[in-house]
This record gives C-alpha cells, structure tokens and sequence, in this order.
C-alpha cells in the first residue's frame, strides 16, 4: 500500500495525520496554548528548511452541531488530545525531517514539555498516511477533464433549482 503513497505534480502529495496525547503536566487549555503559542512557532523554520507543509494543527471539540451527519450524543472518551497534519511530497522526505540537528536539538527536548513522552507510544497515539487529491482551489474546481460530468449534472441540478425558484 504505501507504494502507492507517492506523487510528483502539484495537485497531489501525501496528508500525515498524527494523534497527539498532552503531557499529564498539562491541562487541556494548557496544552492547546503551548502547542499554538511555543512549540509551533518553533517548528516553522524547521518545516520550511525540511520542505514539509503543515496545515497545522486541530484542537479537537466535539463538532455534531456543525456535522451535515449529527448524531444524537458527543463522543466521551477519545485517547488524543491533538492532531499534528502535514502535507508532504513523498514519505521518504518526512522521516528524514526527524534526523535533521534543529529537529534533535531544539524541538525534540520541547516535545517533552507538549506530549506525553513516557505515556503510549510516546504519547504519538495514531499516525495515518494518504493520498491527499485536492479538488477545489480558491473555490475553483481543479479536476480539469475529470472534472467535466460532474460539471454538467452541477450545472442542469442549477438549471432547475433557478427555473423552481425563478
């Protein structure tokens, strides 16, 4: 399968996903104010010198009231805290971000002020890997030929919609 995990154009790369549990030192709030205000600030310049895209970071809520499918209670119990994503071109590029001497140096040693190092795996609860394929960009479609059945039935569906409304 990860075979598979690679693109060269620059509509597609790989979108990483890791599940993050807080060192027990934190509280929630706490944790979500030193990932955003200390410790991402100090990953930019290492991102951008490895060539790794963050879209940054998610500071999960329960989410069912804005969900297009609600369901009836909020989750209660999840194992993460946070989720780091990141958009790479290949998965050989993200493991050697890890060995560079800013990485070992600098934002390791502050990871242990941010997650749970001692806790499971590290505290890096779940990574996951895939093909990211976008497919609107600035509220554009850009699926090109691909794109062009999709297209009309969009458009006969707005034909109708204006003729009911209209």
């Amino acid at each position: 399968m990860a075979a598979n995990l690679r693109y060269t154009d620059a509509n597609h790369s790989i979108q990483i996903l890791i599940y993050i549990k807080r060192s027990p030192a934190l509280s929630l709030e706490e944790f979500y104010q030193y990932w955003e205000t200390v410790h991402g600030p100090l990953c930019a310049p290492w991102l951008a010198k490895c060539g790794l895209h963050t879209s940054g970071s998610i500071l999960p809520n329960d989410a069912k009231d804005f969900s297009p499918h609600k369901t009836s209670s909020a989750s209660t119990s999840k194992a993460f805290d946070g989720i780091a994503l990141f958009e790479v071109p290949s998965l050989e590029q993200f493991p050697k971000a890890f060995e560079d001497p800013y990485f070992t140096d600098v934002v390791d040693p502050d990871e242990y002020d941010l997650i749970d190092k001692k806790g499971f795996q590290g505290g890096l609860i779940a990574s996951y890997a895939g093909n990211m394929v976008s497919i609107v960009d600035h509220n554009k479609s850009i699926l090109g030929h691909k794109g062009v059945a999709a297209h009309k039935k969009w458009e006969e569906f707005e034909k109708k919609q204006s003729t009911k409304t209209g």
